[in-house]
């Protein structure tokens, strides 16, 4: 894809940040549609959209939680979710936990180290 396509793709794209507290996000971000994850799951016109962005911002992405079928449910339609379901399974594995736990304790043990 030309550089030129890409930002025309961008922009056409349609963009939802879905979050358990729209209220507290501002509003007046140009493109952007603030709703929740309710109006997102039962509106039917964002079931047909398909040339979306879903922002998931939910504070919960558990497995059945709201969060977690906000991103499973926009891949369904055919959209684009950041996180997407992989993702938020990928942070479920103990693996990237500990690898993640790990990396902290080297940086401080490090922070320590240098103090002393």
């Amino acid at each position: 894809m030309q550089t030129a396509d890409f930002c025309r793709y961008s922009i056409l794209m349609q963009k939802l940040i879905v979050t358990n507290q729209p209220s507290m996000i501002p509003d007046d971000i140009p493109g952007v549609e603030i709703i929740s994850p309710r109006k997102y799951f039962s509106n039917e016109s964002y079931a047909t959209q398909r040339n979306t962005r879903v922002f998931n911002l939910c504070s919960d992405y558990r497995y059945q939680s709201k969060g977690y079928y906000v991103s499973l449910l926009a891949e369904a339609r055919g959209q684009k979710p950041i996180p997407n379901v992989k993702n938020i399974q990928d942070l479920k594995t103990s693996s990237i936990i500990r690898s993640m736990t790990d990396d902290l304790n080297d940086l401080i043990q490090l922070s320590l180290k240098n103090q002393v």
